[in-house]
């Protein structure tokens, strides 16, 4: 029989639905679909797979990709990424399990169901802010019987339903492969020139200009894959002054401490970390060091944004960091990710045939979580 249960628990933060631009993936774009063989050793980067299988009805499993077949029972399955919400309010979310589940939101453990049981509610509420994203991720393990999982929101202004695909966001690589730095041939963002994957923020243009040595195709700026780093790439060359640059995505901290960030900059210059606004010297000036402090944690993603324009002689971009445990450097690549798709496309799903998440079978994006198996496998 079926046993229904209401967990809650109450936490703070931060989100929002809204569109952010990927380096590796234009917008318009069908979703990259991840899938992977269980004998290879990880799931190739979405940049790098083929456009994601049509999103399953509800209740049934999305296409199965490539890898073996998973048994009825006894598998478990995570789902990892990021999650923005519409409204700035409190949501409640809700999972539907049958059996195990757990679920976190930017950290925050909400629901914890890690028992055997027939299908089943619980729920844990958090307050979000529109706008903005946060880490998410699901857990459930299957020990006989139904299989179930599905992930709802409900808030004051959003009626209770699955979280749609639109707000689900997959998890940035693993390993850090830099920023999306947005080039503009203007003082304001205006007249995009070029988008490409820089590994650091660590640039001394002197009087030149950071197209400067580059070739070019004719056609749009360079937006997708192809501008991935720095070289070749669709669009113009850009002024030696009077340009600016955006730099977006994710940073990884080593050490749950308070950090110092730093930019030295030639002109002006703007840091947000984790929304927060760190520096914010917007001015022409020779090359200045500015600096701002804020409290990471370790191995957590946080949004980061940096700004700087060019208004004559030369021009300098540089973002360094330090912390009790960490020396003064450069931000290196390895603690910096692009930022999500422009639209969201779902979750990563990692399936295994066991229920301690240790024989890995299939990694695929899924659109939802909106899954009744029955008595069968997610590779049926």
């Amino acid at each position: 029989m079926p046993r229904w249960m209401l967990c809650t628990c109450v936490v703070a933060l931060a989100v929002g639905c809204g569109a952010i631009p990927s380096v590796s993936e234009t917008a318009g774009e069908a979703a990259p679909a991840e899938a992977v063989s269980a004998a290879e050793k990880a799931p190739a980067s979405p940049s790098e797979q083929a456009p994601a299988p049509p999103a399953a009805a509800p209740g049934r499993p999305s296409p199965t990709p490539s890898g073996g077949p998973m048994e009825a029972d006894t598998f478990s399955v995570r789902w990892t990424g990021f999650v923005s919400p519409r409204f700035s309010e409190v949501y409640v979310f809700y999972t539907e399990s049958d059996d195990g589940v757990r679920l976190w939101v930017n950290g925050q453990l909400l629901i914890d169901n890690w028992t055997d049981h027939a299908p089943q509610e619980d729920s844990g509420t958090i307050e979000l802010v529109a706008g903005k994203k946060y880490e998410i991720k699901m857990e459930m393990y299957e020990n006989g019987g139904g299989a179930v999982a599905r992930l709802f929101w409900e808030s004051p202004s959003q009626a209770k339903e699955i979280v749609p695909q639109e707000c689900l966001f997959p998890p940035a690589p693993e390993t850090g492969n830099g920023l999306r730095g947005e080039y503009f041939d203007d003082m304001e963002f205006g007249v995009l020139a070029m988008v490409r994957r820089d590994a650091t923020i660590d640039f001394d243009w002197g009087e030149g200009s950071p197209t400067d040595g580059m070739t070019f195709e004719a056609g749009a700026p360079a937006t997708g894959a192809e501008a991935a780093a720095p070289g070749p790439a669709s669009g113009g060359t850009i002024e030696a002054d009077t340009f600016s640059v955006r730099w977006t995505g994710f940073v990884s901290p080593r050490f749950s401490e308070v950090y110092t960030f730093y930019t030295e900059s030639d002109d002006g210059v703007r840091l947000w970390v984790n929304g927060q606004l760190l520096i914010d010297n917007w001015t022409d000036h020779a090359p200045q060091e500015d600096s701002g402090t804020i409290e990471l944690a370790a191995g957590k993603k946080y949004e980061i944004k940096m700004e700087m324009y060019e208004n004559g002689g030369g021009a300098v971009a540089r973002l360094f960091w330090e912390s009790p445990s960490q020396t003064k450097e450069i931000v290196p690549q390895e603690c910096l990710f692009p930022p999500a798709p422009e639209t969201g496309n779902g979750l990563r799903g990692e399936y295994f045939d066991d229920m301690e998440f240790g024989e890995r079978k299939v990694v695929r994006r899924d659109a939802t979580i909106d899954f009744d198996w029955g008595e069968g496998s997610p590779t049926d």
